[in-house]
């Protein structure tokens, strides 16, 4: 499925109206947080907004904040359903600390939206404990990644560097993690740009990790979504 196809269904399967998804999908479009940085909403934004507020999940955890676009977005859903909350992680590197000055500014407005956040910044030290760095040198946490993910979390977002072999080890990280009948979202699963960092001999990284599960995912604009 592609687009809001895969939108459609989902709302369907969660005993939403046609009406009810339609009224989503143009809600989905409203939020704008070009504040936060020069990147306004993408696609990627609207389907996870969407996604979010068809799913209404209590715990979703997101590796990757960047420009805080796509995490504004799922905080924003989370608002609109009032209920959930939001655990983030990312490397404090130099344009992430830029970054976290923006939101921390829209934060003094919308305190409201961020009372249902909390965000790891992760240490950049090299060698440092439980840190799994990446092939292009992005840090991430082990042992933060697994406090993050608990016991049962309902959504998963991938969002941070999408290279195979840190894509497969976040992905294997999180699946026994993520409740029955919950999501993992993977934006950027087929970056044609950079599709070297996403395939090895045998395919696809996401596709692989399918393969390897038995498990189905749509593709809904830039992102995989898989459905535990």
């Amino acid at each position: 499925m592609k687009n809001w196809d895969y939108i459609h269904d989902l709302g369907q399967r969660r005993g939403l109206s046609s009406e009810d998804v339609g009224n989503i999908i143009a809600e989905s479009c409203l939020p704008n947080w070009k504040t936060l940085h020069m990147h306004g909403p993408s696609a990627y934004q609207n389907y996870v907004y969407a996604v979010v507020r068809i799913a209404r999940p209590e715990t979703l955890v997101e590796t990757g904040v960047r420009y805080g676009v796509g995490t504004t977005h799922i905080l924003a859903a989370l608002k609109a359903n009032g209920a959930g909350h939001l655990v983030s992680c990312d490397p404090m590197h130099k344009n992430q600390l830029e970054a976290m000055k923006q939101i921390h500014e829209l934060c003094k407005t919308e305190m409201d939206l961020f009372a249902r956040w909390r965000f790891f910044g992760v240490s950049s030290q090299a060698g440092e404990d439980g840190l799994l760095v990446s092939s292009n040198g992005y840090p991430v946490a082990g042992t933060v990644l697994h406090k993050m993910l608990g016991t049962a979390t309902d959504i998963f977002v991938h969002d941070s560097d999408h290279c195979f072999d840190h894509m497969t080890w976040e992905l294997e990280t999180a699946l026994p993690k993520v409740r029955p009948g919950g999501l993992i979202i993977c934006d950027d699963w087929d970056w044609r740009e950079h599709s070297e960092l996403h395939r090895h001999r045998d395919g696809n990284v996401v596709e692989q990790f399918a393969a390897r599960h038995n498990l189905v995912f749509s593709t809904v604009g830039t992102a995989a979504v898989f459905e535990r």
